[in-house]
């Protein structure tokens, strides 16, 4: 291989990697949010997910769907949402919520999960009658609501990182094969 095509080869991969890198920094991780998220009646709110596009909100309990919510949220044409949902008093325990929009144009999703916390409804056992024989008491009241928890993490950027520094790796590869052959 001459040394022009070799030195031409260099900066072409050079820019392609540099692209590669350019596109991959771009791409934008949607925020979710959940207040309080410690309650069976919350407000869910949504960016940077797909415009004008149907989203759908469920509860998960690991990888097994355990509630999807029946309420209509859509995103607007910025791809923002907002919706007050309201979860089965029967569910309690710490549970992911996720929210997915999907478009058949552009043939992906885009999904977002936080945490939150559906309290116990339940209330206190009433206390037991004398030696057992009594009526059972009434319900005890149920607690003040727990401090809202914390907003859900933003995605990790290491694989963002990684093609950046791999990009950057590759081009310094190509740049030095490229002088060494000059040289030769």
């Amino acid at each position: 291989m001459n040394k022009n095509k070799l030195v031409t080869l260099a900066i072409a991969l050079t820019l392609a990697m540099y692209m590669a890198t350019a596109q991959a920094a771009t791409i934008v991780i949607p925020e979710l949010k959940a207040s309080p998220s410690n309650s069976h009646v919350f407000r869910v709110s949504g960016a940077d997910f797909n415009a004008s596009t149907a989203v759908t909100l469920q509860l998960f309990n690991g990888t097994d769907a355990l509630y999807k919510f029946t309420e209509a949220v859509a995103t607007n044409d910025a791809g923002v949402f907002d919706a007050i949902v309201v979860a089965p008093t029967s569910i309690n325990g710490t549970y992911d919520l996720m929210a997915t929009t999907y478009t058949v144009k552009d043939a992906y999703n885009v999904t977002a999960t936080i945490k939150v916390t559906l309290p116990n409804m339940a209330g206190p056992q009433g206390l037991q009658g004398v030696n057992g024989t009594g009526t059972q008491g009434p319900q005890g009241e149920t607690g003040p609501a727990g401090v809202p928890g914390e907003i859900g993490e933003i995605a990790n950027t290491d694989a963002l990182v990684a093609v950046a520094g791999l990009s950057i790796f590759l081009s310094f590869v190509a740049c030095v094969v490229a002088l060494f052959y000059k040289k030769k």
